[in-house]
């Protein structure tokens, strides 16, 4: 699998996660995700792929409270 869709599909797995406005994502969540990884990845790879995934989730999440705080800015 290209890294690109791997990119795509790991960022994917964070917004469908953000999209309850959770505010802690679950281990069993987590698992899901790895989970998949590790059927398509080596394990060094799962790690890097797993980081990128906390990335986009961190970076979701804090556009979502920011909508929250500030609903009429653009």
């Amino acid at each position: 699998m290209s890294e690109t869709i791997l990119n795509a599909l790991v960022q994917l797995f964070a917004l469908i996660a953000d999209i309850h406005d959770q505010t802690d994502i679950t281990g069993k969540e987590k698992n899901v995700v790895r989970s998949f990884l590790l059927r398509h990845l080596n394990s060094e790879q799962v790690s890097k792929y797993m980081d990128i995934f906390e990335g986009y989730l961190s970076e979701y999440r804090s556009r979502s409270h920011y909508k929250l705080c500030y609903p009429l800015v653009q």
